[in-house]
């Protein structure tokens, strides 16, 4: 252990060397011996000495009491004055640098250190004081809790600035006033009182020692929802009270909201026409609502004495593991069909989207899943299935009946016109029409000819309108007759045909266009 430092501060060097080789006889380590209060407070800033032994009366510009002054108030270096002077106006004076001791010149080695021993311990006690003072007031100045002391009286005695911001009270205003009617609404002094006066006897109460909530009032007259601590302490035989105080009106705000949200969260959870169940990753279910349970038919009861592995038929175990690991490594939600074996051992046909609930270090805690039945919607699924492979097989009839009539149709076609080639035609031939007969009758041969096509049909099917005559001089236009011819074999003037010539290319829409009709006419 290292030796106690001691600095000498004595004009008288042979008293000064007295008291030096009794520090050093006690155990101490005497640092050096100066004579002048200037010389002490030099010397004090080099070594800093663990006690001073200052004499009060010293020559130069200052003495002991001021060098003793200077040296506390810059280096906090404890100081025992020596002095052979007791009057009372030297002590008095002496006070102002609160010295750790007196030594009356002259004494003896074991009053030496008996002074030099209480200076220590007392200065040490004082540094202990200081420090537990400065981490308090950094504890109280620095938390976010209101903290207050009330006396025995109920009167305020301390008050940390977190009090300044909770209640809007500045230190100097809420000092010296009654604490139950500064901070608490009017409507409970009188149960306050009741306890304040228990209080004051004994140091108890129905809320010390216990953290409980209450309603605060601040200076603007707004109430708030806080919740505080009473604790009680016993100074020189009265009671105290020391309470920490905390505004919890957000916390109160956000415990509503989140109860709101529960139930609303309960009400879709609990109404949902999906199932919606609740397991641990490994597979134990926790929570189900009524539509899981009239899709599986379990009771809740049972349902929660299950795992959901025990509902699926094994075929499916390894899609689903595989689904669940991915969830749980990756975090992303998973959605697959599967199917789950009822109480009554029937399946049903499910789609389920899976998700995680993770904890605060972001670990999967529980797994939700949002199931549907899909059973109605499978078995339309097939229907429209069915009706497909039914239409498929209808289609395939259909074509067969359509190339049927295809082939009715030509061979119909083709018996018209052998039939007419080999019946009529001849026929005509042997007749030997001479002049504008014999156009009638190529004309004829033309119209046999053509028998089967559907010039006739498309252009009585226009939107045109056409007259019979109309369509009996697009026939021959068609056939490339001229207007004469024509004229000549309808027995009509030539002007005539321009006419209807002039009428059927406005019915069919070829007014002013660069079109020949007989092409036209040839395209229908």
């Amino acid at each position: 252990m290292s030796k106690t430092k001691i600095l000498v501060v004595e004009d008288e060097l042979i008293t000064a060397k007295v008291i030096g080789n009794a520090l050093k006889s006690l155990g101490y380590d005497v640092l050096d011996i100066v004579t002048s209060g200037e010389e002490a407070i030099q010397k004090a800033s080099e070594v800093r000495p663990d006690l001073i032994l200052m004499d009060i009366k010293l020559y130069g510009k200052i003495d002991g009491i001021e060098s003793a002054r200077q040296i506390k108030d810059r280096f906090s270096i404890p100081v025992v004055y020596l002095t052979a002077h007791t009057d009372g106006a030297t002590l008095e004076r002496a006070k102002i640098a609160e010295p750790y001791g007196y030594i009356i010149k002259p004494f003896e080695d074991r009053e030496l250190h008996i002074a030099v021993e209480i200076a220590l311990f007392r200065h040490k006690t004082e540094v202990k004081l200081k420090e537990s003072e400065e981490k308090f007031r950094s504890i109280v100045t620095s938390v976010f809790d209101a903290i207050i002391m009330m006396d025995n009286k109920g009167e305020i005695i301390f008050w940390n600035e977190a009090a300044e911001k909770v209640f809007g009270y500045p230190k100097e205003e809420a000092i010296g006033k009654d604490l139950h009617k500064l901070i608490v609404p009017e409507r409970f002094h009188e149960d306050y009182l009741k306890g304040l006066e228990e209080f004051k006897k004994s140091g108890t109460g129905g809320i010390i020692g216990k953290i409980t909530s209450m309603h605060g009032l601040k200076k603007d007259g707004k109430e708030f929802f806080a919740e505080h601590s009473f604790s009680s302490v016993n100074i020189k035989g009265k009671w105290q009270a020391i309470s920490v105080i905390r505004d919890i009106t957000e916390r109160k705000q956000i415990g509503e909201e989140l109860r709101k949200s529960e139930q609303h969260y309960r009400s879709i959870f609990e109404n949902a026409m999906d199932g919606i169940g609740l397991c641990t990753p490994e597979g134990t279910i926790v929570s189900s609502n009524d539509a899981l349970l009239d899709i599986i038919g379990y009771s809740r009861e049972e349902l929660l004495t299950m795992r959901y592995q025990e509902l699926t038929p094994p075929e499916y175990h390894e899609m689903e593991a595989e689904k669940v690991k991915m969830l749980i490594e990756t975090g992303e939600v998973q959605e697959y069909e599967k199917e789950h074996i009822r109480k009554d051992g029937t399946r049903v046909p499910l789609l389920l989207k899976v998700s995680a609930i993770c904890d605060d270090n972001g670990k999967p805690r529980l797994l939700l899943a949002v199931i549907k039945d899909m059973t109605k919607i499978k078995q339309a699924e097939n229907m429209l299935n069915e009706q497909k492979k039914d239409l498929e097989q209808k289609n395939i009839a259909l074509s067969e009946v359509l190339g049927q009539i295809e082939l009715e149709k030509k061979h119909i076609k083709d018996n018209v016109i052998a039939n007419a080639e080999n019946l009529l035609l001849p026929v005509i031939q042997r007749l030997r029409l001479k002049g504008e007969s014999r156009k009638y009758v190529q004309l004829l041969k033309k119209n046999i000819q053509e028998l089967t096509s559907s010039f006739g049909a498309k252009l009585t099917e226009k939107r045109a309108k056409l007259t019979s005559r109309e369509i009996e001089i697009c026939n021959m236009i068609k056939n490339g007759l001229t207007n004469k011819e024509i004229a000549g074999l309808l027995d009509i003037s030539q002007g005539t045909i321009e006419r209807h010539r002039a009428n059927i290319r406005k019915k069919l829409g070829l007014i002013k266009k660069d079109i020949n009709l007989s092409s036209f006419l040839k395209t229908l």
